[in-house]
């Protein structure tokens, strides 16, 4: 059987991670050890991880340093086949028919510091720059795709299992997995853009308009009362500076109040999947968790919704995988594979991976075809 090898690109607000794998022609027996991700097939087997960083208002910096990845990837394995690039939008397509704005992340509604970059022509032509010869396919899907498919890897996701993962970021991801396979539909799921409860105890309330417009409720969304970048906003407004100049260090010192409500915001975003879809598991995680108490506290916040809507007789999803489940709400799950057994579970290890996956099905003709060169 032929070795092909496939690259996962995956960037966050400050830096990229990749991760090279490779995986045979034809699917492997559904084998089960420390040297093989099983049960996912293709099968992969993890050759490289590397990371870059930069300053995540620096665009420039980060521009250069995703084509120095490119270049490391083909100098490495000049045969590469494949890379799925993950990242954050929001997208204006990701249709590959789309050949105008595939890939490009919006100038309007994106993130510093790839806010009107086209993610899939950056990395093609680097790509091709690098060796012109080159035929391998390039992809590009959501960050929180790839983080929630890298984790049903970990967790040999079974073939008809729901996965949903709630990824918050610079804004609030959401990704749907079946077995091993994302959901595919005209764009991608924008759980960020949903509305929220608002706590009682939230200033936001306070805002103009809040008591008057009954309207004004849906111009909040989950992504700007609970997102990272939400969370700097709060921490300007309570120490009178300037948002541009607020560092995830501040965070750090943002009152526990503030911490609270983005629980109580994700937890009814867990509770909200759960009444759409049903899942078998949900995993949240976040790149900013200063007290290591996210997870405690959004199970805590979704018990509660729980609860309260039984003791009021409302009505309540009752299914086997929900109620049996004592994970049914988790964090980031262990590495299975022995050359990263060592890492601590982290969101772009975890989509570096899921982006491998997705890679070596793109390499394959697989499902994700259609996002491809």
């Amino acid at each position: 059987m032929n070795r092909k090898v496939v690259a996962g690109v995956y960037i966050e607000r400050d830096g990229v991670t990749v991760m090279c794998a490779s995986h045979d022609d034809f699917l492997l027996p559904k084998i089960n050890t420390d040297h093989v991700i099983p049960r996912m097939g293709p099968e992969l087997r993890v050759e490289a991880l590397d990371e870059r960083k930069w300053h995540p208002k620096d665009s420039d910096s980060a521009i250069a340093a995703v084509q120095e990845t490119v270049e490391d990837i083909v100098d490495a394995y000049p045969d590469i086949q494949s890379i799925a690039v993950a990242g954050f939008g929001t997208f204006v397509s990701l249709m590959r028919s789309n050949k105008e704005f595939y890939g490009k992340v919006h100038e309007k509604f994106g993130h510093d510091p790839f806010k009107g970059i086209n993610l899939h022509n950056l990395v093609r032509e680097r790509l091709l720059t690098s060796n012109a010869s080159c035929s391998a396919k390039v992809s590009v899907h959501t960050d929180a795709h790839a983080y929630t498919l890298g984790e049903a890897i970990n967790r040999s996701n079974e073939k008809n299992h729901l996965l949903v993962g709630i990824l918050c970021t610079e804004g609030i991801g959401g990704g749907i997995v079946r077995g091993n396979s994302t959901f595919q539909s005209a764009l991608h799921p924008e759980f960020g853009l949903i509305t929220p409860r608002i706590h009682h105890g939230d200033d936001i309330l306070k805002k103009a308009g809040a008591a008057d417009d009954p309207y004004w409720a849906f111009s909040r969304s989950f992504g700007e009362v609970a997102s990272t970048e939400a969370m700097r906003q709060r921490f300007a407004e309570d120490a009178n500076v300037c948002y541009e100049n607020v560092s995830n260090d501040d965070l750090l010192k943002l009152h526990e109040r503030h911490w609270e409500f983005r629980s109580y915001y994700l937890a009814q975003l867990c509770f909200i999947c759960t009444s759409l879809l049903a899942p078998h598991g949900i995993v949240v995680a976040s790149d900013l968790d200063p007290n290591g108490t996210l997870l405690d506290e959004v199970v805590g916040h979704f018990d509660r919704i729980a609860e309260t809507r039984e003791l009021d007789g409302q009505p309540m999803l009752d299914y086997e995988q929900y109620r049996k489940n004592p994970r049914f709400v988790s964090g980031l799950s262990m590495y299975r594979h022995d050359k990263l057994k060592s890492r601590k579970p982290s969101i772009p290890i975890t989509g570096a991976l899921g982006a491998c996956l997705l890679a070596a099905r793109v390499s394959r003709g697989g499902h994700a075809k259609s996002n491809t060169t």
